[in-house]
């Protein structure tokens, strides 16, 4: 088979055949920006990675701030929870202190009757001696006493010495109860508002807490001084007695000779006229007691704190303006008010008599029985009154989520 060869063309030739050639279809050198699709994902991955930003952070800062709270929550419920045990424990001071003054005064209300009694005893045996005398002893039992009046004599005087020393010893005694018992009732409040402040500068709370107090600042126990004379009518009167009965016998059995008769005639003269007011020496104003209008569970009894710190997720705000592309949007109001909310626990105890459906409201303070306990606490809820500090709603919803 032939082979048709074409003969070689020049250069020249072939560039010129180049020039005058022209494309079916021709496209612009720089496309319009409206066509072009390149890059499109990127913009939206740029406002995607901001909004995911503000969101960690966000979430970040609530986490954080539920567990700053909680954490906060545990240092107030355990200052109020303290303060409250440092009044009931004033309280059971006022008991203890009640009971050591009953013992004195039943004490010093005893010698004073038994002396009564062996005086009186004394002159009931001198006159009936006296009148023997002066009938000439037509009654030999009248002249026959007559050997008892020096006994009744000593025993009288000697009873006599006995409570004059006893009274200047218990006198001051008294008083210095008294003194002790108005300064535990202004003392323990005190005392529980220093412990609420140590609370918040001591481990494991501090550095998250900065600052407690206790409200009210300076309360007072609910105590005061017994103005009636029930104590001494209810408590010394009895005990006193006893004491009476034991001292005399003892001192006309080592200062007497007999006549046991008239012993028992003076002590129920003595009983009988001035045994009560002998009781009454130290009532009323010495023993203490729980105000008449004072009920257990209201608000005299309730101890409330308020913990203070400040929040170490405030910067998380920054993070979250970034998907607000650093406007003043930052988190909206729960966020603000997370802000707030967080630097605040509140908690509330009170301290209560343990027995008061068997104790009538009298002897609240003459029985140990004071404790206390943590009660339940809300913020803007009923029964704590208007709330007007900033983030109140939102620490109400912290406090109902968070368990404490």
């Amino acid at each position: 088979m032939a082979v048709l060869l074409q003969p070689a063309r020049s250069v020249s030739e072939s560039f010129a055949s180049t020039k005058t050639r022209r494309p079916l279809t021709s496209t612009p050198r720089f496309p319009a920006l409206t066509l072009d699709q390149r890059g499109a994902i990127m913009v939206i991955g740029v406002f995607m990675s901001a909004m995911l930003v503000g969101i960690l952070y966000y979430v970040w800062g609530l986490g954080g701030a539920l567990l700053f709270r909680e954490r906060m929550q545990d240092a107030a419920d355990a200052s109020a929870f303290s303060a409250a045990v440092v009044h009931a424990r004033g309280m059971n001071i006022l008991v203890l202190l009640n009971l050591i003054m009953c013992a004195l005064a039943a004490i010093e209300a005893g010698l004073h009757t038994a002396r009564d009694g062996l005086t009186y005893a004394f002159y009931e045996v001198t006159a009936t001696c006296v009148a023997g005398i002066v009938s000439w002893c037509s009654c030999s039992w009248c002249c026959e006493q007559c050997q008892y009046v020096p006994g009744y004599r000593s025993s009288s005087s000697f009873a006599e010495d006995v409570h004059n020393l006893a009274k200047r010893a218990i006198d001051p005694m008294m008083t210095f109860m008294h003194g002790v018992a108005v300064a535990v009732r202004h003392g323990a409040p005190a005392a529980a508002q220093l412990l609420v402040i140590d609370y918040s500068r001591r481990d494991p709370y501090h550095p998250t807490t900065q600052m407690g107090l206790m409200f009210p600042l300076l309360p007072e126990l609910q105590a005061e001084d017994d103005p009636t004379n029930q104590p001494c009518d209810d408590r010394v009167y009895w005990p006193a007695m006893a004491v009476a009965g034991a001292s005399s016998a003892a001192f006309h059995a080592m200062r007497g000779n007999g006549g046991w008769l008239w012993y028992a005639a003076g002590m129920g003269t003595a009983w009988l006229l001035d045994h009560r007011s002998n009781s009454r020496e130290y009532c009323p104003d010495y023993f203490q007691r729980v105000p008449p209008d004072s009920h257990l569970g209201e608000e005299p009894f309730q101890i409330r704190t308020a913990m203070y710190g400040e929040s170490p997720f405030g910067w998380t705000r920054g993070g979250v303006a970034i998907a607000a592309w650093n406007t003043d949007e930052t988190g909206g109001g729960l966020y603000e008010g997370l802000d707030y909310a967080t630097r605040i626990g509140f908690a509330q105890a009170e301290y209560y008599y343990d027995n008061p459906n068997d104790d009538p409201h009298e002897d609240y303070l003459w029985h140990q029985r004071w404790r206390a306990r943590l009660r339940r606490f809300r913020v803007g809820g009923s029964g704590t009154g208007d709330c007007t500090i900033p983030g109140c709603s939102v620490l109400g919803e912290l406090q109902n989520a968070v368990v404490h």
